[in-house]
């Protein structure tokens, strides 16, 4: 729940701002009510994305033997670092940095259709290689405008928050989802 509840900081620091004008003028300024008002007023497509999210979340916490999920062997060749194209060489790169300690034992792929470009991740307990295309039965999908997954990884989107605008889809295992960062941070 703890990656959910980073999604309310924004609201958060409104309600203080509500306390502040409160102490300064006595009363809460129309500015601060509307963002307050925009942060908590939901579509009914925004609250079904919410619940969605949250059932997945809990499904997350599951415990689940990722050793023993079967992996398809793969033709193609690896990307490198040195390959042309920025999304080859942004998964290549995402591939060098994937951390086996995170989750002791994965065995899974990612796969992620950004735009009309197709990477995936092949996670083999201790290794992961990039490859351009398809797979056939990832473990975890993500479908995003490019634009807006590379402002999520680089911190400039709130990940479960742009899940539940709408900004992008996931299928598949959510904990792969939630644990990414950590999944794909430098070997300790």
């Amino acid at each position: 729940m703890e990656a959910l509840q980073g999604n309310y900081k924004e609201l958060y620091d409104h309600i203080e701002q509500a306390g502040f004008d409160v102490g300064k003028n006595g009363f809460v300024s129309n500015e601060t009510k509307q963002l307050i008002k925009e942060d908590t007023t939901f579509t009914e497509g925004q609250l079904e994305a919410f619940r969605d999210l949250a059932n997945r979340y809990w499904g997350s916490l599951q415990p689940k033997d990722y050793s023993q999920v079967k992996l398809e062997a793969v033709e193609a060749e690896p990307l490198k670092t040195t390959d042309d194209g920025d999304w080859t060489k942004f998964f290549a790169k995402m591939a060098e940095r994937y951390n086996p300690k995170a989750i002791p034992g994965l065995r899974a792929v990612m796969q992620f259709n950004l735009d009309d470009e197709r990477y995936y991740l092949v996670i083999k307990e201790t290794e992961c290689k990039a490859y351009e295309g398809e797979y056939p039965e990832p473990s975890l999908t993500v479908i995003s405008p490019g634009d807006v997954w590379m402002k999520i990884s680089k911190g400039d989107l709130d990940g479960a928050k742009s899940m539940m605008q709408g900004l992008y889809k996931m299928q598949g295992d959510m904990k792969l989802l939630i644990k990414l960062g950590k999944i794909f941070s430098k070997r300790d």
